[in-house]
């Protein structure tokens, strides 16, 4: 058997008598497998934010608790970010979470266009599994816009079109 009980029935005999039967019960275990781990990449726009359980999928096979690592390497305060019930988790930093945790946690864009590296660790409590994601923030393009409707002139009239016509950039660019 893979996984399951089986007896063996023992009679010795010297060739008048036999013994009595003794019943060895042998019970055999499947071995525990490690949690699969799947990951993709995401690109994000600044400013954007998702769960991360949209690429993070975990499932153990013997169907034991799953608890999870996170770690991201990237400590600029302009980057992306794990964000669990509105709380940044610091970076360089292992986080430890529960499933319950994890069907919660963000992943955040930064602030400007970078990508960071992400890894995460899948375990059953006795093995576990372990993948590196990334996520890129991708830059916002700038935004046209008028503050105030169209102008009319007399002939030989002039405006000043910053007064009319203006622009923004979504990332802070410092």
């Amino acid at each position: 058997h893979e996984d399951g009980v089986d007896h063996l029935h023992v009679r010795v005999s010297d060739g008048e008598l036999s013994s009595e039967e003794l019943v060895l019960k042998v019970t055999t275990e499947k071995p525990n497998e490690a949690p699969t781990l799947m990951t993709d990449d995401l690109d994000l726009r600044v400013g954007e934010s998702v769960l991360a359980s949209t690429i993070i999928q975990a499932n153990d096979p013997d169907g034991d608790h799953i608890t999870f690592k996170l770690w991201d390497s990237e400590s600029d305060e302009k980057s992306g970010y794990l964000e669990l019930d509105g709380q940044r988790l610091a970076a360089e930093k292992i986080h430890e979470l529960t499933a319950s945790e994890m069907a919660r946690l963000k992943i955040v864009a930064g602030q400007h266009s970078h990508k960071n590296n992400f890894v995460v660790t899948a375990s059953d409590g006795e093995r576990l599994s372990d993948a590196v994601f990334a996520v890129e923030t991708i830059n916002n393009a700038p935004e046209a816009f008028m503050e105030r409707g169209n102008i009319r002139l007399q002939f030989n009239e002039s405006f000043k079109a910053s007064e009319i016509l203006k622009a923004r950039d979504t990332e802070d660019q410092d």
